[in-house]
């Protein structure tokens, strides 16, 4: 691999980082930011996603007091393009006295593009590998957004 394929995979990685400390943190813009040009799980640009995560996710004092694990991205980099590959494993402790569960493992399927300003999400899908009760972290009543299948 070369130095500016390092370099290539290095921004990327530090999106994908970027994307589960956003969520974690609760810092529900800056989530949305990585999507203003994008889609994330078929939602469209920062205004649509941001509307999504203020009706769905639940925060506890600001966060949504979960861990999103990622293992093993697999990044593919051809011209200005790249495609990637992870899992993700959700964690969540809703209150301080309950046990940490395991809420979720999804593979994350995702297509990044190269501008002039560095790499940006185009696409995000989320596949639903394992789900257990999610009540603790998305309020998902319908599927208006299309979306309920998180």
């Amino acid at each position: 691999m070369s130095c500016a394929e390092c370099a290539h995979h290095a921004a990327i990685e530090e999106l994908l980082h970027s994307y589960v400390q956003r969520i974690d943190d609760g810092h529900l813009e800056g989530f949305a930011e990585l999507f203003r040009h994008g889609r994330w799980n078929g939602i469209e640009g920062y205004d649509a996603v941001l509307s999504w995560l203020r009706r769905n996710v639940i925060l506890y004092d600001g966060t949504p007091r979960t861990t999103h694990l990622m293992s093993a991205p697999r990044i593919s980099v051809r011209h200005d393009t790249a495609h990637v590959r992870s899992t993700v494993t959700v964690l969540q402790q809703a209150e301080p006295s309950q046990p940490i569960s395991t809420i979720a493992v999804n593979d994350y399927d995702d297509t990044f593009i190269r501008v002039d300003v560095g790499w940006r999400w185009l696409e995000r899908s989320v596949l639903r590998r394992l789900r257990t009760d999610m009540r603790g972290h998305l309020r998902l009543n319908s599927d208006r957004d299309g979306v309920s299948r998180m």
